[in-house]
């Protein structure tokens, strides 16, 4: 539905990430991001599941056109999100992502709807050395909804 990666692409791209060996000045593989679009129950209660789904593409093709040729960004399912960062160290990924959240913050996703504006979360984790691809999915999403108990429309760094 909304043209990019499905999350069995995404974890396969993740997975070979973090068997590539860490470039000599990082201490790491790179980085894995998740995001959530916010409050997106409510608009699909309020605006029904075709505006729902419009919502959905447009996201994905606004942050689509913000990645770079190395990344792999797809839906993990329903409002998440998936981005492999490869060779980010994690400042570098936060900086990626505030872009990708300033961006969507201007995006107006429906037509029917031209005043809606939507944010999203997001946590971002570092692929530490001999780390599973599930561990490092783990502590992303464990930084998600720390971004999302903090009031949304923010990321957090997974420790």
């Amino acid at each position: 539905m909304t043209g990019i990666a499905n999350r069995r692409f995404v974890i396969a791209r993740l997975a070979a990430m973090m068997q590539m060996p860490p470039a000599p000045s990082q201490p790491s593989t790179g980085c894995f991001a998740i995001f959530d679009v916010d409050n997106f129950k409510q608009i699909n209660d309020s605006f029904g599941h075709q505006s729902g789904d419009q919502l959905l593409v447009s996201f994905a093709q606004e942050i689509s056109r913000l990645v770079r040729r190395i990344d792999c960004f797809g839906r993990l399912g329903g409002e998440e999100f998936g981005l492999v960062l490869p060779g980010a160290n994690p400042d570098e990924a936060k900086t990626v992502v505030e872009r990708m959240m300033s961006q969507v913050r201007m995006l107006s996703p429906l037509r029917s709807h031209p005043a809606l504006h939507i944010t999203f979360s997001a946590g971002i984790s570092a692929a530490k050395p001999y780390e599973t691809y599930d561990a490092l999915y783990g502590r992303a999403d464990a930084a998600l909804y720390q971004a999302k108990r903090r009031g949304k429309d923010r990321l957090c760094l997974a420790a």
